[in-house]
């Protein structure tokens, strides 16, 4: 009854220790609340590309742009990309940002080793690769049930 369930609680670590940090496993809670952060994390990107841009969505502001402003918003977003990336990580993760950024044993290259870890630790890629089996379910069951009424 429990067999597969027991294969994969033994497969995925419950944590990872990269370049002297623990990456650990997030309760069922914790995901949640991240998936929430990561849902609205590119609006608030993009309002810091373009904070003045009043009541327009984001992408008509862009396709109203010259040549010059859409130069000055890639800039922008390059730089703000990086940091508002490793913001990102340190919230979801539980790690601290400011030891993030400022650990030289970090560096970039360890910063997608953590997050691989994270990705691998939490059994991310068995997530979402169920979800989208149960979605293409759903959408199998829908249109199926469509079609008998």
């Amino acid at each position: 009854m429990g067999g597969y369930r027991d294969s994969v609680k033994k497969s995925l670590p419950r944590e990872r220790k990269i370049r002297g940090y623990t990456v650990k496993r997030m309760p069922v809670g914790q995901f949640l609340q991240a998936m929430e952060r990561l849902q609205e994390a590119p609006e608030e990107l993009m309002e810091q590309l373009l904070p003045d841009k009043g009541n327009i969505p984001f992408f008509a502001a862009v396709k109203m742009m010259d040549a010059s402003a859409m130069k000055t918003v890639i800039l922008k977003a390059a730089q703000l990309a990086p940091g508002f990336a490793v913001k990102l990580f340190a919230e979801i993760s539980g790690m601290e940002e400011e030891k993030l950024l400022n650990d030289p044993d970090v560096g970039l290259d360890g910063l997608f080793e953590l997050m691989e870890a994270f990705w691998e630790v939490n059994g991310l890629e068995n997530f979402f690769r169920g979800a989208a089996r149960m979605a293409q379910g759903i959408r199998g069951f829908v249109r199926n049930a469509g079609s008998k009424g």
